[in-house]
C-alpha cells in the first residue's frame, strides 16, 4: 500500500482487493495520471459506518469498479464506466447515477432490500450498456442509447420493468442476454417479445431441451442476427436447438448461432444425423459452433 501511495503520480491503472482499513489509506493520495480504479473491500469490518473513501484529484479517471465499500468520494461527473456492487438499496444507488451523467457503461449489482425511489427517473442519454441484477432500478432511469442489456436475475420479474423503461426511453436495443435456468416457455417468450429490436441474442444456463421452443414464433425477434447459448446440461439435447435453428433459418434473418457447454458431465459427440442436419443448415448460410468447455465439437465456419 506504502509503495502505491509512493508511486501514485505515475499510476494508471490501479486494482486493489485490500481490508478497508488499508483502503481508506487513499484518502490523502492524489494519482493524477490515473484512468482506471478497481477497490475491493475484503475482511471483518463493519464497513456500514465507515467514512467514505476519498480519491478526488485524478482528473482523467473515467473507469471505476467498486465493490463492498460503503461510501466513495469519487469524482463521478467525468466517469464513462461505472461497475459497483453493494448493499445500499436502490435509492442510493439512483442517487450516485444522477452524479454521473457522462456514464457510457454501467454495471449495478447487490443492490441489496430498500423500497424503490419515487422521484423522477434520472435520464442518463449517453449510456449504451447495462448490466444489473436488480429490475427494480429500471423504473428509475432513462435510456435513450441504450444498446447492450444483460439481465441477471430472475426473469419472471423481468418484463413489466423492462416494458416500462424501452418505452419511456424509446431506445433501440440491439443485444440482449439473459440468464434463463428458471424460465419457462411463457415467460421466456413474453420478454423477448418486449425486446423484439434485438439482433443479438445470448441464453445463460439455457436448458435445450424445452426453452429452445421458446424462439421458434415467427414474431419472437424478428430482426435476429446472432444467438448465443451457453448451456449446462449433459450435451446431447441438439433436437430442439436443429428444430429452432431450421425454423429461424427459414425466417430470413438469422446467421450465426454459438452453443457453449459448460459441464464436467461429458455426454456423448453429435452423432452423425446430427452433424449432417447442422452441415445441411451451414450450407443453406448459417454459422455453427459447438464447444464443450475449450473442446470444438463441431464447426461451420470454415465450410
Amino acid at each position: 500500500m506504502q509503495a502505491i501511495i509512493r508511486h501514485n503520480a505515475r499510476l494508471q491503472d490501479v486494482h486493489l482487493v485490500l481490508p478497508l482499513n488499508a483502503i481508506r489509506q487513499l484518502e490523502l493520495s492524489r494519482f493524477p495520471r490515473l484512468t482506471r480504479l478497481t477497490l475491493r473491500a475484503v475482511g471483518p469490518e463493519e464497513w456500514t459506518r465507515a467514512p467514505p473513501v476519498i480519491i478526488r484529484e485524478s482528473p482523467l479517471l473515467r473507469s471505476a469498479s467498486i465493490h463492498f465499500l460503503p461510501q466513495v468520494d469519487l469524482p463521478l461527473e467525468q466517469l464513462t464506466s461505472l461497475h459497483f456492487q453493494h448493499s445500499l438499496g436502490v435509492a442510493q444507488t439512483v442517487a450516485i447515477l444522477q452524479c454521473c451523467p457522462n456514464l457510457l457503461d454501467l454495471c449495478a449489482l447487490n443492490l441489496g432490500i430498500g423500497s424503490t425511489p419515487v422521484f423522477p427517473p434520472v435520464e442518463l442519454r449517453f449510456l449504451r450498456s447495462l448490466k444489473t441484477d436488480d429490475t427494480r432500478l429500471y423504473s428509475s432511469l432513462t435510456l435513450p442509447h441504450l444498446e447492450l442489456l444483460e439481465i441477471l436475475g430472475a426473469i419472471d420479474t423481468a418484463a413489466d420493468a423492462l416494458q416500462s423503461l424501452i418505452a419511456r426511453s424509446s431506445c433501440d436495443l440491439r443485444f440482449l442476454s439473459l440468464r434463463v435456468h428458471k424460465a419457462t416457455v411463457p415467460q421466456l417468450q413474453r420478454l423477448l417479445r418486449i425486446a423484439s429490436s434485438v439482433v443479438h441474442l445470448k441464453l445463460d444456463r439455457a436448458w435445450l431441451e424445452f426453452q429452445m421452443q421458446a424462439l421458434q414464433d415467427a414474431d419472437i425477434l424478428p430482426r435476429l442476427e446472432q444467438l448465443e447459448i451457453y448451456y449446462h446440461g449433459l450435451g446431447h439435447q441438439y433436437r430442439p436447438l436443429l428444430d429452432m435453428l431450421q425454423c429461424k433459418q427459414r425466417q430470413g434473418t438469422l446467421k450465426s448461432c454459438r452453443l457453449c457447454q459448460r459441464t464436467t458431465s461429458l455426454g456423448p459427440s453429435p452423432a452423425d444425423n446430427i452433424i449432417a442436419e447442422f452441415r445441411a443448415l451451414a450450407k443453406a448460410g448459417l454459422h455453427i459452433r459447438v464447444t464443450r468447455d475449450q473442446s470444438v465439437l463441431f464447426d461451420t465456419l470454415q465450410v
